[in-house]
């Protein structure tokens, strides 16, 4: 039986596959690239541009009723032109809480 990785096909492939996986590693490189250019991470965010991330609307986290529902529960990480803002890690952790565990953290 002849070992497949001796046979001509084999052989004349290896160096293509190589460059092959070179240049996508080389663009994938260059695609994440291009997305942080294309979309930066601010620092902070407010109220609104958080909601948007999180693709709720901004209008009921903002009634005071649901304060709790917001980002450390309403605690903001700054105040930046008189506006309440978070940081992105906290922006993060905010997107992958449902309404029930900031309920249980935050509601007074």
């Amino acid at each position: 039986m002849k070992n497949p990785e001796m046979s001509p096909e084999f052989i004349i492939r290896a160096p293509f596959l190589d460059d092959l996986v070179v240049e996508i590693k080389s663009l994938h490189k260059e695609v994440e690239e291009l997305k942080t250019k294309l979309n930066p991470r601010k620092e902070y965010y407010t109220l609104k541009e958080a909601c948007a991330l999180k693709n709720i609307n901004d209008g009921s986290v903002a009634n005071k009723a649901y304060s709790y529902l917001k980002p450390r529960g309403g605690v903001p990480d700054a105040i930046i032109g008189t506006k309440p803002q978070w940081r992105w890690d906290t922006i993060q952790e905010w997107i992958h809480q449902n309404d029930e565990e900031m309920a249980k953290l935050y509601k007074k």
